[in-house]
């Protein structure tokens, strides 16, 4: 009989048997044991096969890759709606700022207006109509005397 004819497959893995346990209270159908089972059997959650540990490793950059790219998503979508809200703000703020100078330039033409037409009545009063306002406001005299 030749060593090819006797290897064997486990049942549970598939894989072929590698290591046998020699102990004679394990169960015959637990005797023969393939990587997997050896692993098992060890009890040791932190050993694993090198093909194993190469997906795992793949996974875990795969799940950190997408992890990443939503995360980056998220930023642009919160900078996105902050960039909307200040160019919102500032439409805002512009438009309160255009209704002060127009408020003010308003103020400016009705004070210039009025100074004109001080100056205008003032030129057409004759002096004696000057006394005669003057008169009218005679509280005036009287804190200019004092």
């Amino acid at each position: 009989m030749s060593f090819k004819e006797e290897r064997k497959v486990c049942s549970k893995h598939q894989l072929e048997i590698t290591t046998i346990d020699l102990k004679q209270s394990t169960a015959k159908e637990d005797k023969y044991l393939c990587i997997k089972c050896l692993i098992e059997k060890i009890d040791i959650q932190n050993i694993a096969l090198m093909d194993e540990t190469q997906i795992m490793i793949k996974e875990m950059k795969s799940e950190q890759q997408t992890l990443k790219i939503k995360e980056n998503q998220i930023r642009i979508e919160n900078l996105k709606q902050i960039e909307c809200l200040i160019k919102q703000f500032k439409v805002q703020i512009e438009d309160v700022i255009d209704k002060i100078l127009i408020n003010i330039h308003s103020r400016v033409q009705t004070i210039e207006q009025d100074l004109e037409e001080y100056d205008s009545k003032s030129k057409i009063y004759k002096f004696e109509d000057k006394v005669e306002i003057l008169s009218k406001h005679s509280s005036f005299i009287l804190e200019f005397s004092i």
